[in-house]
């Protein structure tokens, strides 16, 4: 596991350094990007938004802790959750884990469930995100269509929900649902984002595509041990299906763009669980 966390960061670093030479073949096009008053306001909207989605998965958590046997309020899953959410920035990508195992177990709960927890954490995660990989068919099968991979992706979740229900609980399920709002809602703000660069509707028809993009490269990026928030990783992935969807600049401009955001999404929601946590 150790040299995996290892590799995990190496990899991450080679994500990291691959964007930035990017970012300089495309200097004078990045070097016009100047945005204005609105499009800063956008911007720091959708931060805001990115924020709150981060309810989502501290709901989610408290279900699976709930399913493993550990039950706790929606305040106390939504504060710990919140204070030990910027820890998976820190290289390894496991530290918020970490933490959450050591505070849930200073408040109480038992080691075994808050353990169990994170690994359905894992796996609910890893299902829902991949739900979403029918997305990409149009963009990576010539004669596929949005509609026919819509189709499969109701489908897909159809079944995979039911199924969660019937084998596990109702609380697996709807924590899968939780899951698949956050991926959906994340997937949409990389849109908007996109959409503050080229301002038309000539990247509404591959909407599905370019959410589905995002969200297989968000998991590409949580997977990847050691990469901290799946930095370097999340960016190459998203560079290499989109491309010859989004003018390269662009693209570019967005996926740095969508990191500050996640990025001051999840401080924000810290502040707002560390202050929950000095309310008592």
């Amino acid at each position: 596991m150790k040299y995996l966390r290892w590799i995990g960061l190496a990899l991450s670093l080679v994500g990291i350094g691959f964007v930035i030479s990017q970012l300089a073949a495309y200097a004078d096009n990045l070097g016009e990007f100047r945005p204005s008053i609105i499009e800063l306001l956008l911007l720091a909207v959708l931060t805001v938004v990115y924020g709150f989605s981060n309810f989502a998965l501290a709901a989610a958590w408290r279900d699976l802790l709930e399913h493993c046997g550990s039950a706790s309020n929606a305040r106390w899953a939504i504060r710990v959750f919140g204070v030990t959410q910027l820890a998976k920035y820190i290289p390894g990508n496991f530290f918020h884990l970490a933490s959450r195992q050591t505070i849930g177990m200073a408040d109480g709960h038992e080691a075994m469930p808050l353990l169990k927890s994170a690994i359905w954490e894992f796996a609910a995660i890893v299902v829902s995100a991949v739900v979403f990989a029918v997305w990409l068919t149009p963009l990576l099968l010539h004669g596929v269509t949005y509609t026919y991979a819509g189709v499969l992706f109701l489908v897909a979740l159809f079944t995979t929900s039911v199924s969660a229900h019937r084998y596990f609980s109702p609380l697996v399920m709807r924590a899968m649902l939780w899951y698949v709002g956050f991926l959906l809602l994340s997937g949409l703000l990389f849109y908007a984002t996109l959409q503050l660069l080229t301002p038309d509707t000539s990247l509404l028809h591959a909407l599905p595509g370019i959410c589905g993009a995002y969200i297989i490269a968000w998991l590409a990026g949580a997977i990847t041990p050691g990469a901290p928030a799946g930095i370097g990783i999340r960016e190459v992935v998203m560079f290499a299906l989109l491309q010859s969807v989004v003018g390269q600049s662009e693209l570019l401009i967005a996926i740095v763009l969508s990191r500050a955001i996640t990025a001051g999404g999840d401080t924000l929601y810290y502040f707002y669980a560390l202050a929950m946590n000095e309310a008592g």
